[in-house]
């Protein structure tokens, strides 16, 4: 009898735990230097008339808006010298740019990219990932947005 019972409780330990399998469909997600976790409550994927796109999120603790200049598949340099893109992160009252370099030596530069995998024009969802290093107008603070992903993010003005 006492194999029987530590029979079924090793059963009940072993199959009785499921997988806890989070979705998070569509997804708006990334990591913020000293790993805060960046998932926005609110987000939108804006298409312009020129066909350029803008994503844009905010968790309630910090916002996150991306310009390129196409919704295109593909790779979109987030630094400075493209001027037809970059990312910006509000946080706490402050205001960081792709568009601006660390004012230390050697010379902090701002940029990152983000890949279009995926444009689901039925659908009308973008996927894909992106990061950067962003700057304060002066350049003399930083942040690093890295791990960023959008999976199925759903286009909520204009079309592709």
């Amino acid at each position: 009898m006492k194999k029987l019972t530590s029979l079924f409780l090793l059963c009940v330990l072993l199959f009785g735990c499921e997988d806890q399998l989070y979705h998070n469909i569509p997804a708006f997600q990334a990591e913020v230097e000293n790993g805060y976790f960046w998932r926005p409550s609110i987000y939108n994927a804006e298409v312009l008339d020129t066909g350029s796109l803008i994503l844009r999120g905010d968790d309630g603790y910090g916002q996150i808006e991306i310009f390129i200049p196409s919704t295109a598949p593909g790779y979109y340099d987030l630094a400075l010298s493209s001027n037809s893109a970059y990312a910006e992160i509000s946080v706490d009252g402050f205001t960081y740019s792709t568009i601006y370099d660390g004012a230390e030596s050697p010379a902090l530069l701002g940029g990152g990219a983000l890949t279009i995998d995926f444009a689901d024009v039925e659908k009308q969802t973008l996927s894909g990932t992106f990061f950067f290093e962003a700057y304060s107008n002066d350049g003399l603070n930083g942040i690093n947005v890295h791990q960023g992903v959008f999976y199925r993010l759903p286009i909520t003005s204009g079309s592709l």
